[in-house]
């Protein structure tokens, strides 16, 4: 009887120290979070708008025209809009260009003056090299261009019309790789450069007004190749959270 008293005795000493002891590699621990400074975010805006506020470049050729001597320049006419997903902006864009302009043809004495006007459309995409304040990046665009020429044209001794008498139109689909340099002034406010090369394949239809009779031209097809130096440059602003 003594015996198993004590064993009772020990039995509810000893029980609760037993039932305290947890054993230490089943416990589950969170882990350690070190906050870090955060800085500002130039990429994770889901959608930007734009202006194209200057461009010095090339349009298709002009009748006789001498490609490598003319480029053209323009100011605020164009738009684009651009969607982001965080690795890839996809966009599109639109530019519009009417002048007055002299030409030089491809021949001796070749010449003209009138009006051009050219509408293009893009859609494309560009990808970001770094994400920091400063930002290279490159690109694709395929698009669709009209253009046409109203005006004079000296050729030579064979041609020599009066003012509105050549109408020259061209379609042409287009596809045009592109590099740039984008610099976010804050977040939400970027100015981007970019330079392109063209590469265009056009068709092209002719009128030209004579004495007494309109002479038209069978319609040309033809590759072409011009350059933007300044495909672009613009002021775009950012909106949207991505996340």
């Amino acid at each position: 009887m003594r015996k198993a008293l004590l064993i009772l005795v020990f039995f509810c000493i000893n029980f609760p120290l037993y039932a305290q002891v947890t054993r230490i590699d089943t416990l589950a621990y969170k882990p350690i979070h070190i906050p870090q400074k955060q800085g500002p975010r130039f990429s994770e805006f889901l959608y930007s708008a734009g202006l194209r506020a200057f461009a010095f470049e090339q349009f298709p050729k002009i009748l006789d025209q001498t490609t490598r001597e003319h480029f053209y320049s323009s100011a605020f006419n164009g738009l684009f809009f651009k969607f982001n997903d965080n690795q890839i902006s996809y966009r599109i864009a639109g530019s519009y260009f009417d002048k007055d302009i002299s030409l030089d043809g491809n021949c001796l004495n070749c010449s003209g003056n009138g009006n051009l006007k050219n509408t293009t459309i893009k859609i494309g995409f560009e990808k970001n090299i770094t994400y920091t304040r400063l930002q290279p990046y490159f690109g694709l665009d395929l698009g669709y261009t009209y253009q046409k020429y109203k005006g004079s044209y000296v050729n030579g001794s064979d041609i020599n019309i009066t003012n509105d008498a050549v109408i020259d139109r061209k379609d042409a689909v287009l596809a045009s790789p592109f590099i740039g340099l984008k610099f976010n002034i804050v977040p939400t406010v970027t100015i981007a450069a970019e330079s392109n090369l063209t590469v265009a394949y056009s068709f092209q239809k002719t009128e030209i007004a004579g004495t007494e009779t309109t002479e038209k031209r069978p319609t040309k097809k033809s590759w072409e190749y011009y350059f933007g130096p300044v495909g672009i440059l613009s002021v775009q602003f950012n909106f949207g959270n991505l996340y």
